[in-house]
């Protein structure tokens, strides 16, 4: 049986991230995608050797897309994201991520995250506020539906420190 390491997200390579010799780390074909992005070929090598493709299931996409629409981080994670973060999950395994609305959502789900540069702080709840009406909802849309003005990403409460 593997023993994994983790679940590798592209923004850690972009960051700098090195696999150690004999660790193993897990991403989903879209996140390797990413990777190949960010490094080119040694992503090949990566692949033969540290970084190997799972799948999450959907029963875990769906716990993260709910728990993302909870902090209001839905709006901000990518398909690969939400992929990255339910294969985690689903897993039990430590998400490597600069990204910070994946930490946001990794830490209010109880996922063991770390980042490369440091990373949050406090767990955020986020809700779109217009610049018009100052309305407050939660949509993924960048526009207003009541008055058609910009809608901006606010935190709304801090959820808890870290």
């Amino acid at each position: 049986m593997v023993s994994w390491t983790g679940v590798i997200d592209a923004s850690s390579a972009h960051k700098g991230w090195e696999p150690a010799e004999g660790t193993r780390y897990l991403t989903t074909s879209a996140g390797f995608e990413e990777l190949r992005e960010w490094l080119g070929g040694k992503a090949e090598y990566l692949l033969e050797v540290f970084i190997f493709i799972e799948e999450p299931s959907r029963d875990d996409i769906a716990r993260v897309e709910a728990a993302a629409r909870e902090t209001g981080d839905i709006s901000r994670l990518s398909p690969t994201d939400t992929g990255l973060l339910a294969l985690a999950s689903g897993m039990d395994l430590e998400l490597i991520t600069e990204d910070r609305s994946m930490q946001n959502t990794a830490q209010f789900m109880g996922i063991r995250w770390r980042g490369l540069s440091g990373g949050i702080r406090k767990v955020y709840t986020w809700q779109k506020v217009c610049t018009g009406c100052m309305g407050r909802f939660d949509t993924s849309s960048d526009e207003c539906p009541v008055c058609g003005s910009d809608l901006k990403a606010r935190s709304v409460r801090k959820k808890r420190d870290i």
